[in-house]
């Protein structure tokens, strides 16, 4: 044989073509919503740092917060986390992890198993109630975390997402069919709890455990 059957090993032609053209759609998706990619990443970042967020810093936690900001605006709008971003963030921890070593290897692997894990498990047993993309988005943000933070990142989101979801159902006034088959987007909710988990993830899981 000459070499590796093209489709097999190697990417064709035409799948260059079409991984460019999704990019390409991402790029604008992201350009017509600059504005509030750059005010929510900017004001978490901000908001955190005047906190006095300590776990990481300020140019780890800036980056982050931007690859969730874009994230989480996407979904809010178009109901889908892509990959591309997803990959981004998971690239850019390994590249952390490597050159900051502010977590240990098998950490950062546990954090990725656990907010990665538990959200495949949900899926698993509402069937379909989580999507993918959340799920892919969570094990990339593990990366980052490590164990306690992504404790604190999951129990973040969710709460956040009930009380969102809640709010909905008060202001429609009653629980209907209409609003069972409504579907909530999770990405803002979980680049939320992740983004407060990485700036003061292990201060808030101190704080929680010392009430027992």
């Amino acid at each position: 044989m000459s070499g590796p059957q093209p489709g097999r090993i190697w990417p064709t032609a035409k799948g260059q073509r079409w991984g460019m053209m999704r990019l390409y759609r991402v790029g604008i998706l992201l350009r017509a919503h600059q504005w509030a990619i750059g005010l929510s990443g900017g004001v978490m970042t901000l908001g955190e740092w005047l906190a006095g967020g300590e776990s990481a810093p300020i140019g780890s936690l800036a980056v982050f917060n931007l690859i969730l900001a874009m994230a989480g605006v996407l979904d809010g709008h178009y109901r889908r986390i892509f990959n591309s971003l997803t990959l981004l963030l998971a690239m850019v921890g390994l590249i952390r992890l490597a050159v900051v070593s502010e977590l240990g290897l098998w950490d950062s692997l546990l954090g990725m198993g656990i907010l990665g894990g538990s959200l495949l498990l949900i899926s698993w047993l509402t069937k379909g109630g989580m999507g993918a993309g959340d799920i892919k988005l969570g094990a990339a943000a593990g990366l980052w975390l490590g164990c306690g933070p992504a404790l604190v990142a999951l129990y973040i989101a969710f709460i956040t997402g009930a009380l969102y979801g809640g709010y909905l159902w008060i202001r429609q006034g009653k629980f209907t069919r209409e609003f069972g088959r409504k579907t909530i987007p999770f990405g803002p909710f979980l680049a939320g709890g992740c983004s407060l988990a990485l700036s003061s993830g292990d201060r808030l899981l101190q704080g929680y455990l010392s009430l027992f």
